[in-house]
């Protein structure tokens, strides 16, 4: 989870919707302190890295750029402004279709029609989804197009 918020607002956030909890283990930070880090300490810190409190936009790219870095996909959820770098940068930019902003929804892969947490996952299964058959697709046909091209010479 990311987001401006003060620390504290974040962890109650994450804590009552079940990102962060005891048993996880997960890092929490403000972003100033990830951004004091250098780029091979920050790249050690991002997998275990569940809250990131009081980033800026910027702070947003950077961490989905870490991420890619690191061979991640990353899928970005936004609603206005302050999150079109990283609706930009990331694999998959999700805008909220109620709440988002237009400038958000410019700037994503698509625009979610509810804006609820339940919303955001089912379009992430759906995505994992397609994702998957698009995969299994590509690699079967270039494997009979190896075999194709074997026998035509």
């Amino acid at each position: 989870m990311v987001t401006g918020d003060n620390i504290y607002t974040a962890k109650s956030i994450a804590t009552q919707s079940g990102i962060l909890s005891d048993n996880n283990g997960g890092i929490v930070l403000e972003a100033a302190e990830l951004r004091a880090l250098s780029r091979s300490q920050a790249l050690k810190v991002v997998p275990n890295l569940v809250v990131l409190a009081r980033s800026s936009p910027e702070d947003k790219r950077e961490l989905v750029n870490m991420f890619k870095e690191l061979g991640e996909v990353v899928a970005v959820t936004g609603d206005g402004i302050n999150d079109v770098l990283a609706l930009r940068a990331a694999d998959v930019g999700f805008s909220m279709g109620l709440s988002g902003t237009e400038v958000a929804k410019e700037a994503s892969s698509m625009i979610l029609m509810g804006d609820e947490f339940v919303s955001i996952v089912k379009a992430i299964m759906w995505g994992r989804a397609i994702h998957d058959s698009v995969k299994k697709f590509l690699q079967v046909g270039s494997q009979q197009y190896i075999l194709s091209r074997r026998h035509d010479r």
